[in-house]
């Protein structure tokens, strides 16, 4: 890569929240193509910044930087759009599980087709609108009217999920935090809720920062949450994104209690986003999403390229 010009610049890298300085500079950029006749594409002039060193400890083998997805300029979807690639103001994650660390996850920059196995995704996508918060330039935001726990609506206040005057609260999302994160007003109801719709399922002692936990046995069962969003789109998550694994016998509710005054009122968190299609049209303001791909056998890793 040819370094064209360089300046200082402040980096943040999330996962352990560490601030450091380097050098901001642009040069030529290869990434992989979904069409098998044409493997990889080269543009030009991409901004980027130099990861420096403490960042990478905690990374995982063979990875040499973080990709930024936000609805910002320099987002790596935005600059692929024109003029200087010309691709759609769109972008697609598919997070995997970490269940297994062979699992692999899919991105699309520019949209689909996405073949999953020998069909189009793109079908199994229910769309709802993102929610602008001019305070919050960095998030994507949804539109959300409750959370049902069995079909059954937890009672929360009208102004639940709304913005206050510094742009706080709002249903966000994050994949840099492991599991949702609720106010303490909602998730005391969505405790309640969940609780008596498992009453049938022993309890066991929480763990930090799950603090819900549950005897799992093979024919472990929880109910169905629902959040309903603002346009009438329910996003389901089953017990694979509700419930995380702790231990051979135990299985904890993976939504967490953000505090008394949170930065959002709800932060949908990267478990509940596992092996889950979504589509972020930031062009159109919408966002895409799919059920867990486990409904239909399949997985994350399971994408394949164009013929």
């Amino acid at each position: 890569m040819e370094v064209v010009l360089a300046c200082q610049a402040t980096a943040f890298e999330p996962f352990q929240r560490l601030c450091n300085s380097n050098q901001f500079t642009y040069g030529d950029f290869s990434i992989s193509s979904l069409n098998s006749e044409s493997p990889s594409v080269t543009f030009n002039n991409v901004n980027y910044l130099c990861i420096p060193k403490p960042f990478l400890m905690d990374f995982p083998p063979g990875v040499f930087g973080v990709v930024g997805l936000g609805p910002t300029a320099l987002a790596t979807w935005n600059q692929l759009t024109p003029p200087r690639l010309g691709l759609e103001k769109k972008f697609v994650l598919c997070l995997p599980s970490d269940e297994n660390p062979m699992n692999k996850g899919a991105i699309y920059f520019g949209g689909g087709p996405y073949k999953l196995r020998n069909s189009d995704a793109r079908s199994m996508l229910s769309y709802t609108r993102l929610i602008k918060n001019p305070r919050k330039l960095n998030n994507y935001f949804l539109g959300l009217k409750g959370i049902s726990v069995n079909g059954k609506m937890i009672l929360l206040a009208p102004n639940a999920f709304n913005f206050d005057g510094n742009g706080n609260g709002g249903v966000a999302l994050s994949t840099t935090s492991p599991f949702t994160t609720l106010r303490s007003d909602t998730y005391k109801v969505f405790i309640e809720a969940f609780s008596k719709a498992t009453l049938d399922i022993p309890r066991v002692n929480g763990t930090t920062p799950l603090e819900f936990c549950l005897k799992s046995t093979t024919n472990f069962q929880v109910p169905p949450i629902d959040l309903e969003l603002a346009d009438g789109k329910i996003w389901k998550v089953f017990a694979a994104n509700s419930m995380k694994k702790v231990s051979a016998d135990v299985a904890c509710l993976a939504f967490v209690d953000g505090g008394n005054a949170p930065e959002q009122a709800v932060m949908i968190g990267l478990y509940q986003m596992e092996n889950t299609l979504m589509e972020f049209d930031v062009g159109r303001c919408a966002f895409g999403f799919s059920s867990s791909l486990g409904l239909v056998n399949a997985s994350c890793g399971d994408f394949q390229r164009q013929p």
